[in-house]
């Protein structure tokens, strides 16, 4: 559910279109209560986005033009992930900003998600679909790691996800989720759930959002679905990002499709009493 909706300039109603530089955005960090770390699809720049003051942006660059699809931000500075996989630690210089060291992920598919997991110093990487090309994994949804620790990512995947389970996890539990007709005609659950940003909330449950479902999938650390919520795709055409203010709102962020790119503030799916 969104909160009342407008077009401004900042996020007084619950939207804020962004300027025109970010028509690509692909992910978003909260990094103080008022400002969002943000990269686009094209460009190897950081751009600071101030949620109460009227489009204002300053954006610092950190390497060449790539696609960029994730950022996170740990005590220590800002993670890029790009689309194949490697993570991009950067540190600050002067008024830009650079890269430290390049990490690549072990796996081979294309990579969109991207967040810090305090608790366990790690960072959490999103696969958009299956990984290694492997045809059992057409079916299964991998959560992976960086042990921030060690600097090294994780040999086996933090979570895995079976579509089929989560299909029947909400179908039991009786959760919202996009449904089709079989062919005796009844409504039965159908996702595909390639997700695009991923979340880690506050308790330790993952938040996945899936844009081809139009849907919020939450998670606990088993990989058990314990709620969803619908993605309003007509305010959202194109959700791509996520990020946690730290007064708990969750923000979601769509791309341009024919205009500006806006980010939304919107309920966290909760588990049904």
């Amino acid at each position: 559910m969104l909160f009342a909706c407008g077009r401004p300039d900042d996020l007084s109603t619950g939207v804020k279109l962004l300027p025109v530089e970010l028509q690509e955005l692909s992910g978003m960090v909260a990094v103080n209560p008022d400002v969002l770390a943000c990269v686009q699809d094209e460009k190897g720049s950081v751009f600071f986005v101030d949620l109460k003051d009227r489009q204002r942006l300053s954006s610092k660059p950190f390497g060449p033009a790539g696609d960029y699809e994730g950022i996170a931000a740990t005590p220590d500075g800002l993670w890029v992930l790009r689309s194949d996989g490697a993570l991009l630690r950067l540190v600050a210089d002067g008024s830009q900003l650079k890269i430290r060291n390049t990490y690549m992920m072990p796996f081979k598919g294309e990579f969109e998600g991207l967040c810090f997991d305090a608790a366990r110093q790690r960072l959490l990487v999103l696969p958009k679909g299956p990984i290694d090309g492997k045809r059992r994994e057409k079916a299964r949804r991998r959560i992976l790691g960086f042990d921030l620790v060690n600097m090294v990512p994780m040999e086996k995947p933090v979570m895995t996800l079976k579509v089929e389970k989560v299909e029947e996890q909400i179908e039991d539990r009786d959760l919202y989720a996009p449904r089709r007709t079989t062919k005796k005609g009844n409504l039965r659950v159908d996702i595909r759930l390639l997700g695009s940003e991923l979340l880690v909330l506050p308790g330790g449950d993952l938040l996945l959002l899936s844009p081809k479902d139009g849907l919020l999938v939450r998670v606990n650390q088993d990989g058990d679905v314990v709620a969803t919520s619908e993605i309003d795709t007509e305010l959202l055409p194109q959700p791509e990002s996520m990020a946690l203010l730290p007064d708990g709102r969750l923000l979601i962020g769509s791309e341009g499709r024919g205009g500006l790119a806006l980010i939304a503030v919107v309920d966290l799916p909760e588990q049904p009493q």
